[in-house]
C-alpha cells in the first residue's frame, strides 16, 4: 500500500509540473514571417525575429500586424523563405511610414487558402518576390489564395515571374505598382496574373498604366481565370499603375 501511495503521489506531482509547462508555453498564431511563427512571446516586438528591422507588432485581439518602417528580410528557400505567409482567417495590415517586404528566394507574401487579407494606413509597403528562384512558384510578389482587399495605402509589388497572381482582389482609393517579368512556358504570367472571381474590383482608383489593357479570360484546368492584357494581346510584364480618384470618393 506504501508503495501505491507513493506512486500515486508521483503521478500527482509530474502531472501538477506537466499543466505548469503547459501554461508556460507561448500561444502559437496561424502567422509566419521570414519563416518564423508569430506567438504569444514575440507578437509584441517582432523585431526579435532574424531579419526584421524597425517596428513590427501583432495584436491578436483586433488580428491587426503594424509595420512602422520596418523590414522583413529573408534569404531562405522555398517555405521557410515567404517573406510573409498568413494563415489567420482574417488579417489586418495597417502601415506607418516606409515599410519593405523582401524575399531574395522565394515569394514575398502569401495569403492561404480561403484567408481575407486587408492592407492598410497612411504608410508605403513595397514587397518583392525572388527574382532568381530555382521554382517559378517562387519567383512571384503576391499569392494570393482567398480575399486580398488594399485599401487607402500605397503599395508597390514585383516578382520574377509574377506581380499579383489568383484569388479575389479589391482596390479601394489607393496607390499601386505592380510588375511580373512573365516567362516563356506560360503566356497568361506577368504582372496580375491568374485572378479568380471574375476580374479585379476597383473603387475610387483605376488602372492609369498602360493607356489601354484588357482582361484576358482563360481556363486553368476547369476553373476560369483572368489576367492582364495590353493592346499587343500579350500579357502585361512591365509596370501596372493604380492610381487614386478623389472624384469618386464616396460623400
Amino acid at each position: 500500500m506504501k508503495k501505491k501511495a507513493l506512486f500515486s503521489l508521483i503521478l500527482a506531482i509530474v502531472a501538477i509540473m506537466w499543466a505548469g509547462t503547459a501554461q508556460a508555453q507561448a500561444e502559437d498564431y496561424e502567422l509566419l514571417i521570414a519563416g518564423v511563427q508569430v506567438t504569444s512571446d514575440n507578437c509584441n516586438d517582432l523585431s526579435v525575429i532574424d531579419g526584421i528591422t524597425g517596428t513590427a507588432v501583432y495584436d491578436p485581439a483586433t488580428n491587426t500586424l503594424t509595420l512602422d518602417n520596418a523590414t522583413i528580410r529573408t534569404t531562405a528557400t522555398y517555405d521557410e523563405g515567404i517573406g510573409l505567409w498568413n494563415k489567420l482567417k482574417r488579417l489586418t495590415i495597417r502601415l506607418i511610414g516606409e515599410n519593405s517586404i523582401i524575399s531574395e528566394q522565394s515569394m514575398g507574401l502569401y495569403n492561404h487558402i480561403s484567408r481575407t487579407l486587408t492592407i492598410t494606413g497612411s504608410g508605403k509597403l513595397t514587397v518583392k518576390g525572388s527574382q532568381t528562384a530555382e521554382e517559378e512558384l517562387d519567383q512571384r510578389g503576391i499569392i494570393n489564395r482567398g480575399v486580398l482587399i488594399v485599401s487607402d495605402c500605397t503599395l508597390e509589388v514585383s516578382g520574377g515571374v509574377t506581380g499579383l497572381s489568383s484569388g479575389y482582389w479589391r482596390f479601394v482609393r489607393c496607390n499601386m505598382r505592380i510588375k511580373g517579368g512573365g516567362i516563356n512556358t506560360d503566356k497568361y504570367k506577368g504582372s496580375i496574373s491568374y485572378v479568380c472571381d471574375g476580374i479585379p474590383d476597383f473603387k475610387g482608383c483605376k488602372i492609369t498604366s498602360p493607356k489601354k489593357f484588357y482582361w484576358k479570360k482563360f481556363l486553368d484546368g476547369e476553373n476560369v481565370r483572368f489576367s492582364l492584357f495590353g493592346d499587343d494581346d500579350k500579357v502585361v510584364t512591365d509596370w501596372v499603375t493604380i492610381e487614386s480618384t478623389p472624384s469618386d470618393y464616396d460623400l
